[in-house]
C-alpha cells in the first residue's frame, strides 16, 4: 500500500510523515528525492541547459522557477519522472507536495492532505523565509490546498497540537487500514 501525503508549502507534512514513521510505516520524502536528483549529473546538464544557471546557484535557480512559469514547469519535467520512478512500488507513506499538480494521486492507494488554513500556512511560510515578497511568490506558484482537498481520503489539519496532529495521524492510518502500524 502506498499512501501519499500532500498539502502545501508550511502546512506540516514532513511532521506527519515523521509521525508515520515513528508509527512503524516506512516513509519516503519527494523532497528528498529532489534533493538527490540534483547530484545526478545527467539531471545537473538537463537543468542547467534549461535554466542557463549554474546548479549550484540554488538561488537564483529557486528565483528564476518561482518568477518564470515557463522554466518551472521545464524543470518538473526533467525531475518528476525521475523522482516518480524512484517512489513507484514503495510500499508506505510518501510525501509527495505535487502529487494532484503531476497527476501522480492515480498512482498511490490513499491520498492524506494536510493543511493548517492559509492564514496560519502564510505566517509560518513569512517566519521561515522572513521576506514578504518570496513568501507570496511561494504561495502563488503552488495549487492552493483547498483544491487539494479534493482528492483526499483523509485530511490532518496541523494548525493544533502536536498531540493532536500525532493522534489525527493514527486515526487516519487506521481509518486506510495500515496493516503493519504498531
Amino acid at each position: 500500500m502506498q499512501i501519499a501525503i500532500t498539502g502545501g508549502i508550511a502546512e506540516g507534512k514532513s511532521t506527519v510523515l515523521q509521525f508515520c514513521a515513528d508509527m512503524g510505516v516506512p516513509t519516503l520524502s519527494a523532497d528528498v528525492l529532489a534533493r538527490q536528483a540534483f547530484s545526478d549529473p545527467e539531471i545537473q546538464q538537463e537543468v542547467e541547459g534549461l535554466l542557463g544557471l549554474s546548479i549550484a546557484n540554488r538561488e537564483g535557480i529557486r528565483s528564476r522557477i518561482l518568477s518564470d512559469d515557463e522554466a518551472r514547469r521545464g524543470l518538473n519535467q526533467i525531475l518528476h519522472p525521475w523522482i516518480a520512478a524512484r517512489a513507484r512500488g514503495f510500499h508506505g507513506a510518501v510525501e509527495i507536495p505535487l502529487l494532484i499538480e503531476t497527476v501522480r494521486y492515480l498512482e498511490v492507494d490513499a491520498v492524506i492532505v494536510v493543511t493548517c488554513g492559509e492564514v496560519e500556512q502564510r505566517r509560518r511560510l513569512m517566519e521561515r523565509l522572513q521576506d514578504f515578497e518570496l513568501t507570496e511568490r511561494m504561495l502563488a506558484a503552488q495549487l492552493p490546498t483547498r483544491v487539494k482537498m479534493q482528492f483526499a481520503d483523509a485530511v490532518v489539519r496541523t494548525n493544533d497540537s502536536l498531540r493532536s496532529v500525532q493522534d489525527q495521524t493514527r486515526v487516519v492510518l487506521e481509518k486506510l487500514q495500515w496493516p503493519e502500524m504498531n
